[in-house]
């Protein structure tokens, strides 16, 4: 086995369930670096470790091993715990990475010493999913992004948390990152903006759904769709803006905003808002807008 994986294994899958009641198996990440570091000729990597509560952890690794892991991979897919994860993996131990897929547990201030601001000029096709809430995104996410110099595909589905500032728009995404990306030419997204401010500050001005969508169209993105609160409902709000066709199979935090459309794909629909839900939602969501093969709703 040893010798196939060294010397003819190009494309491998791994997929490790953790049954709740287990507890976490410290040789998990080293199954993950030891594919890495013997497998000679892998250039396609698909690993998953998922449990009720955590991915992998790449931080854990050998340091030893984290500079050089491997020298032909050229696409992974992966599920990690923290961004130091997503870091760590883009640091230059994955030497020929050109496709990156990565789901993050969750995106918080990081703690890792890697330098967030070296650009990655190898990679062409990056894909960034978050399983809760973003409350770094400008510190964070937005600078590794700025990074990728010669991405061609860009796939984002993240809900960012704000306190000081309005929801994500076609104007903001342009400004930050895609004018960091002159080559891109393929831009799915579904991105949640939550604002939560404290009574004693300054208001936020909402923008209305008619100006979030042409901040978009104004930017060439055409095919996009949006549900926005125009004004605060106890210091809260939320907007979605999202490409279309809808190409995720969740759709988190869906609010009373929600309108409907088509979202075929979708298997988990998560609902959240500070307001009670009404009929009419419940209506939209049962006969115009989602496939009767949803498994979730929660």
């Amino acid at each position: 086995m040893l010798c196939l994986l060294t010397n003819q294994i190009t494309h491998i899958t791994v997929n490790i369930n953790i049954e709740k009641t287990e507890t976490s198996n410290e040789n998990e990440p080293n199954i993950f670096e030891f594919i890495l570091i013997y497998s000679r000729c892998l250039n396609d990597l698909t690993f998953f470790q998922n449990s009720s509560r955590e991915y992998l952890t790449i931080s854990s690794l050998n340091s030893s091993h984290r500079n050089s892991l491997s020298s032909t991979l050229t696409k992974l897919i992966i599920n990690v715990n923290s961004f130091d994860d997503c870091l760590y993996l883009l640091n230059g131990c994955l030497q020929s990475l050109s496709t990156l897929i990565i789901r993050i547990y969750k995106i918080d201030r990081s703690s890792s010493i890697i330098d967030n601001t070296k650009k990655l000029f190898k990679l062409k096709c990056f894909s960034l999913s978050t399983d809760q809430y973003v409350s770094d995104y400008d510190k964070q996410v937005v600078p590794l992004l700025q990074r990728m110099l010669n991405l061609e595909e860009l796939t984002l589905f993240l809900s960012v948390t704000r306190t000081k500032s309005s929801y994500i728009d076609g104007n903001q995404l342009y400004n930050e990152v895609l004018n960091y990306m002159p080559q891109l030419n393929k831009f799915i997204f579904n991105i949640h903006t939550h604002i939560m401010t404290d009574y004693s500050k300054k208001k936020i001005d909402l923008p209305s759904n008619s100006d979030i969508r042409n901040s978009f169209i104004k930017r060439g993105i055409q095919s996009i769709d949006t549900c926005s609160d125009d004004k605060l409902i106890n210091n809260r709000g939320n907007c979605h803006v999202y490409s279309l066709p809808y190409q995720f199979n969740e759709f988190l935090f869906m609010g009373s905003c929600f309108k409907g459309g088509r979202f075929e794909k979708v298997r988990l629909l998560l609902m959240h808002d500070n307001r009670p839900f009404e009929h009419k939602l419940f209506k939209i969501i049962s006969q115009d807008s989602f496939s009767s093969k949803i498994n979730h709703i929660k």
